[in-house]
């Protein structure tokens, strides 16, 4: 459990520190596989300034200015 994946609202320092928390997280991580992350909307939109539908899965990657969307898949 990640506290910086829990919804931060309209508390906009709680969006900064998860914003720095995630990217910090993908940025850092390198274990074999991939590193699959469940949120919410609004932390979604903090990270990564888009909006997700629900169930709609981020394909995320580290740049220099913080996460880049990739890709984007819609699961109906």
């Amino acid at each position: 459990e990640m506290e910086a994946l829990d919804p931060t609202g309209t508390d906009a320092e709680a969006a900064d520190a998860a914003t720095e928390a995630v990217t910090a997280l993908v940025r850092d991580y390198s274990g074999s596989g991939n590193a699959v992350l469940v949120t919410h909307a609004d932390t979604v939109l903090a990270i990564t300034g888009l909006r997700a539908r629900e169930g709609e899965a981020l394909i995320v990657h580290p740049t220099g200015e913080g996460l880049h969307v990739a890709a984007r898949i819609a699961f109906n």
